[in-house]
């Protein structure tokens, strides 16, 4: 579903479990995504240049790792 919407630009998921990788996708005009509740263990997988806000809450399974790396979105 995310590859066939490269348009984003809100994207809020919540209570979902079933990936414990973000999808690998391309979403160039995403500014905001807020994770609630999810099994990401990290954002590695996104290409978001765009992105300004990034809201964790309640992602226990996020690795220390996945938090030096979300530098990598530099907005």
């Amino acid at each position: 579903m995310l590859t066939n919407t490269p348009n984003l630009e809100l994207l809020f998921i919540n209570d979902y479990y079933s990936l414990d990788t973000f999808p690998e996708v391309n979403l160039p005009k995403l500014e905001n995504l807020f994770l609630v509740s999810t099994s990401f263990e990290g954002l590695q997988n996104l290409k978001a240049p765009k992105l300004d806000r990034l809201y964790i809450f309640m992602c226990y399974q996020f690795t220390p790792e996945a938090y030096a790396a979300i530098q990598q979105f530099t907005r």
